[in-house]
């Protein structure tokens, strides 16, 4: 029985399958940008794809529109100036696995480094 365990606790650990961690991506935003909708996307260095970081026009996964025009000022600034960022992310896969546009999950923190 204790094999069993041992072997099931193993296989679990070494799983194809991704899961979600609490993740700091760092990196450079080669461009932002605003959707008519008013979705903020940018284009991270860890990431093939675009992600989606708030919305100005209303609550997005529990970022304000405050907040987020916080953050554009953070994204712009880090896009102009070639600095890096740090976004905190709760519940993530790894940061080049975050899914692309509006399915990404929602940042704690956007850091301008």
């Amino acid at each position: 029985m204790k094999k069993m365990l041992a072997g099931l606790l193993f296989a679990a650990m070494f799983s194809s399958s991704v899961s979600a961690a609490p993740q700091w991506c760092t990196g450079a935003a080669s461009h932002s940008f605003i959707h008519v909708n008013g979705d903020v996307m940018f284009k991270p260095s860890w990431s093939p794809n675009s992600v989606q970081i708030c919305n100005v026009k209303q609550d997005w996964k529990g970022v304000s529109p405050d907040v987020c025009l916080s953050w554009i000022a953070k994204l712009d600034a880090a896009v102009g100036f070639s600095k890096d960022l740090t976004i905190r992310y709760a519940d993530a896969p790894s940061c080049n696995a975050i899914p692309a546009t509006n399915s990404a999950p929602s940042p704690l923190y956007v850091m301008l480094n």
